[in-house]
């Protein structure tokens, strides 16, 4: 009897333990049914010809379709998709956006340009609904930045947190009439969710350059000359969840504060 009580706990503990719906969409009936609902042209598994109305480059071009993010986004009792999509927008709406569809009705409730669901980690708030935390950036006139934010979906839009922001400076000042420069320099390496913690791994380094060491770079131009000039660290950062938005922790570096 103590074995089948036992059984009986372990099966209901798992149980709870597993997301109320898989985190992604596998091809199939469901997967052609969203694309179906965004792209009224001609469709494949991962494309839509011409680009919908709705988007910057309407009635030209090709959209790129997925991932897809399956979860209980906006209300407990609904399930959503997030589509992520590409290739229809400018470098001044990161060249992509986001639809989200209720599975129930297919039908489509909102789309945002700008909202990159590429690379994204699900997570559950704690009024039960699901979130998404993602990661999006741009590089322009030798400025790079990344970023990662939280995603909460509502009825007419989604609401955005950005949980860390870092950039990346070429030492294009160098080549300006004063010949110096400020230097910073940053990537996201790697990141995940581990419980109610995440984790980023960071390249991080700053520094200044004099017009001896630009006139250095200028001459011998090359990223080894740039690493030795202003090198740059691995940090592991750590942003904590209150059950609403991710907080750094107060171990987290200074520099690492004023980001975003």
């Amino acid at each position: 009897m103590r074995f089948l009580l036992h059984l009986v706990t372990l099966a209901i503990c798992v149980q709870a333990q597993q997301p109320a719906v898989p985190p992604a969409v596998e091809p199939g009936a469901l997967r052609e049914k969203l694309i179906s609902v965004i792209c009224p042209g001609k469709y494949t598994a991962t494309t839509c010809t011409p680009c919908p109305e709705e988007t910057g480059f309407a009635g030209q071009g090709t959209m790129t379709i997925g991932p897809f993010w399956r979860g209980h986004f906006r209300n407990r009792s609904k399930e959503d998709v997030i589509v992520s999509v590409g290739g229809c927008h400018g470098g001044d709406s990161l060249y992509g956006g986001s639809y989200l569809i209720e599975v129930g009705s297919g039908e489509a409730i909102w789309y945002e340009r700008a909202i990159i669901t590429n690379q994204c980690e699900r997570f559950e708030f704690d009024d039960g609904r699901d979130g998404l935390v993602c990661t999006r950036g741009r590089s322009h006139l030798g400025e790079t930045w990344e970023q990662l934010y939280e995603i909460r979906a509502e009825d007419d839009s989604p609401i955005l947190n950005t949980v860390f922001t870092i950039s990346d400076s070429d030492a294009s000042g160098c080549f300006s009439d004063r010949g110096i420069a400020d230097v910073s320099r940053g990537r996201i390496k790697s990141w995940k969710i581990i419980g109610r913690t995440l984790q980023i791994t960071v390249m991080h380094g700053s520094g200044f350059l004099n017009q001896a060491q630009c006139k250095q770079l200028s001459t011998h131009p090359g990223q080894g000359i740039l690493d030795r000039l202003v090198p740059v660290a691995e940090y592991r950062l750590e942003f904590q969840f209150d059950g609403r938005h991710f907080k750094p922790s107060e171990a987290n570096p200074p520099w690492s504060l004023s980001n975003p």
